[in-house]
This record gives structure tokens, C-alpha cells and sequence, in this order.
């Protein structure tokens, strides 16, 4: 399947009932994001001299003494992005001061981004983590981490363990590692598929899924209506069935990437065990991969899905 060629993102939604409990969701997602994946990369820049600001072509002029037009061997940045109300958009290299500012302004923040990459023989290593606020006083977290694409991508990969160790310890309303989306961050390729948008997806978290992918976390209301963890276990549909804290279940459909990504059967399977949580309706088969020129046949990237209405297969209208 062409999807297996895209890159890989995993989201885990978090619900928050106040600011301060979403700043301390932020903080924890990003802190302990970077000790578990890039400690080293984290060190290394702290205790050097600062990171000198780099910029892409286009955003500073040349001629400004700030201007690198190749990334430094070692680098690192966070970005946050303000409440509407307010705007705004701060960007700066990673530091103890921009670590400081992150933390005074985690519990009203909109989007934080933090980004640390090293050179290395074989390309660079990157590692991005992101936070997502959907909703003021109170809402849901969605806690974002890029994951390398490749084809024997299994339950080793340090961000599946990061995704997973998270559930371990704190209760979600969804989870998902997927293609990345053509369209809005971390968004499914359900969503896409039927035209929902992730806003009223994640306002209809106990209802349904958001959507299914190698690795979905079904929250505890959904997991009951599906029978639990025996239940999911014993359809056959899953490589790895695991409760989680607070009773929401961990699944992984195949053992590695490339076995989901290049077998439709096993998509299938995946969604005969969850048609019943899931949003009804016919998906659409794909993104278009460009605009067609006028006589000329669509070209589509199809999504990784089972091309069926889960309304006809026990799902709630």
C-alpha cells in the first residue's frame, strides 16, 4: 500500500477539567518525552554554549547576521503558539531560558512544539514532540510524537515504548500511531474518510473512536462496550491486547508496521472487532495524491481502512 510510505505520528488524548491540570499534562508529555527519547541530544545542548537562531530561507533576510542557511549539527527548539484571544507566537532554541518560559506558560498556552536533532552518519536524527489544546477551562490534551517510518517499525521503537509506558501511567480517551494525516495534526484517516472534524470527534470521545489504526488505545467506556480486554483478545484481531490504567485498552494489530500497512485483511480484521464504537457512515477510499488535469483519472493515496459503514456492522447511529 502507498500509505506505508508516509510518515508515522502518534497522539494520545488526555482530558482536562482546568489550566492548571493542563499545564501539568503539557509539562509531562514534553519532560518526560525528551528523558525518554533524546536525554543525550537535551544534555548536550544545555550544557554547551547557546544555540545560536536559525531560521529558515524566506522567514529572515540573508544578510542578517543570524541567517544559517544549513541546520547546525546540533540543534533544538520550542515553539509555542499563544491563545487566540491574545496571539502570538514565541520561537527559540533550546535552552534553560526557553524551558523557563514553556513553564510559566504551559497552563494557557494553544500548541507547544519542542524539537532536538543531531547529525549523524546515516542523516539526522530527529525527535518531535507536540502538545494540541482542544478547549479553554477544560477540554482535551492531544499529545503528539513523530515516529521514524520504516517498515519494521515493532513494539521496540522507543516512541511506541514512550506511547505505551504514558497509558501505563496516566488514563487517555484515545490513542493512535497512523500515517500522518495530509490535513490537521494527528488527525485519523477515519476522520478524513467520512469528513469529520477532529473537534467534534473528541467531543463524542464515549461514543466513538475517533478511528483504527496498527495501534489504537480504546478508552475504558468504549473497551466495556466492546466486552473488555478478554473480549478484544479473543477476536483474533490483535497481535497485542493490554489493559491500561483507568481500564483503557492498548491495542497492536500486527506485529510490525509493514504487516499492517501491506495487508488489508489485517485492517479488516481490526475493524470487525471495533464496528460498534465506531462513527457510521462510507468512507471515501482516499486523499487525492494531486488535482487531476481536466481528462485525466484521479490519483488517490488510499487510506488505511476497511472500506465499509460500520453502521451495518453493529455500530451505534
Amino acid at each position: 500500500m502507498k500509505a506505508a510510505s508516509r510518515d508515522i505520528i502518534g497522539e494520545l488524548d488526555v482530558t482536562f477539567s482546568s489550566p492548571e491540570e493542563f499545564g501539568r499534562i503539557v509539562l509531562g508529555w514534553l519532560t518526560e518525552g525528551v528523558q525518554a527519547l533524546a536525554a543525550d541530544i537535551s544534555e548536550e545542548i544545555l550544557a554547551g554554549p547557546p544555540l545560536k537562531p536559525y531560521w529558515r530561507e524566506g522567514v529572515i533576510p540573508e544578510e542578517d547576521p543570524r541567517f544559517h542557511p544549513q541546520l547546525p549539527p546540533l540543534w533544538g527548539e520550542i515553539r509555542i503558539v499563544y491563545p487566540s484571544r491574545s496571539g502570538g507566537y514565541y520561537a527559540k532554541p533550546y535552552s534553560r531560558t526557553s524551558l523557563r518560559r514553556l513553564e510559566a506558560l504551559s497552563g494557557e498556552l494553544k500548541e507547544a512544539a519542542l524539537s532536538l536533532q543531531r547529525s549523524a552518519s546515516g542523516g539526522p536524527v530527529t525527535h518531535d514532540l507536540e502538545v494540541h489544546r482542544e478547549g479553554q477551562g477544560k477540554g482535551h490534551a492531544r499529545l503528539m510524537v513523530a515516529v521514524p517510518a520504516h517498515g519494521d517499525l515493532d513494539a521496540s521503537c522507543p516512541e511506541v515504548s514512550f506511547m505505551r509506558d504514558y497509558c501505563a501511567r496516566q488514563a487517555v480517551a484515545f490513542g493512535h500511531m497512523s500515517a500522518r494525516s495530509r490535513g490537521l495534526p494527528g488527525e485519523t484517516d477515519l476522520e478524513r474518510a467520512l469528513n469529520r472534524q477532529t473537534w467534534t470527534s473528541l467531543a463524542e470521545w464515549d461514543r466513538y473512536l475517533r478511528g483504527y489504526s496498527w495501534v489504537t488505545v480504546v478508552p475504558a467506556v468504549l473497551a466495556a462496550r466492546l466486552g473488555g480486554a478478554g473480549a478484544l483478545r479473543d477476536s483474533g484481531a490483535f497481535a497485542v491486547v493490554d489493559e491500561m490504567v483507568g481500564g483503557s485498552v492498548w491495542l497492536q494489530a500486527t506485529r510490525q508496521w509493514s504487516e499492517w500497512a501491506g495487508d488489508q485483511a489485517a485492517v479488516d480484521r481490526v475493524f470487525d472487532a471495533l464496528a460498534p464504537v465506531l462513527p457510521p457512515g462510507m468512507p471515501e477510499a482516499g486523499d487525492l495524491a494531486s488535482i487531476p488535469l481536466p481528462g485525466q483519472p484521479e490519483e488517490r493515496i488510499p487510506y488505511l481502512l476497511s472500506l465499509r459503514d460500520a453502521a451495518d456492522h453493529g455500530a451505534a447511529s
